[in-house]
């Protein structure tokens, strides 16, 4: 085996303390603060789109809710307005379903608002279904509570957001700190 000496010869960010002992000093500031920043703006981008949604469960209302017709734009056709139950067929993926809903929250007349969430290509409800919604009173636009398109994107962010963060903060904290090297742990010659 070779002396640690000759193993890290040459590399800058590895020297011998006056212990005895070589150490790795970490480097390149910039790009991991640029990688900070980043996760940082994931992290954010994920706050700003389970907000609303977030914000209507937290301090607005749940009612539940019932399909009153779809919408479906498909760019080849004229739009078509679906007011009864009937089956959807699978479209292609440029078609979009728009969904409009009818809450009829207790003491008031009911009032219609569309679904914040659509679909493409296939239609994930069908008119007369019923389900809970999140919304501010007299709002036009309802989340749907138990969907995971509302959720989703938003949580997703946030998950990858919160592991780079929680992967950058030591990684530039670390710059410019020694780190020992164990010197059991030597590479073999080849």
């Amino acid at each position: 085996m070779k002396d640690q000496g000759a193993l890290y010869e040459g590399d800058p960010t590895i020297r011998q303390g006056q212990d005895g002992y070589w150490y790795h000093y970490p480097h390149l500031f910039w790009p991991k603060l640029a990688f900070l920043i980043a996760s940082l703006a994931l992290l954010g981008i994920g706050g700003l789109t389970i907000w609303p949604p977030l914000s209507r469960l937290a301090f607005g209302e749940r009612e539940i809710a019932r399909v009153v017709f779809i919408e479906r734009i498909d760019p080849a056709k004229d739009p078509e307005i679906i007011r009864y139950r009937k089956s959807i067929p699978e479209a292609g993926y440029d078609t979009i379903f728009h969904y409009t809903v009818e809450i009829a929250t207790p003491g008031q007349t009911p009032h219609r608002a569309e679904l914040a969430i659509g679909s493409r290509r296939n239609a994930f409800a069908n008119v007369n279904d019923s389900f809970e919604v999140i919304f501010f009173p007299g709002e036009k636009m309802v989340y749907q509570l138990y969907e995971h398109r509302t959720w989703a994107f938003g949580i997703a962010f946030l998950f990858i957001g919160g592991i780079f963060t929680a992967c950058a903060v030591p990684t530039l904290l670390a710059v410019g700190k020694p780190i020992r090297i164990d010197p059991e742990a030597r590479e073999e010659d080849s």
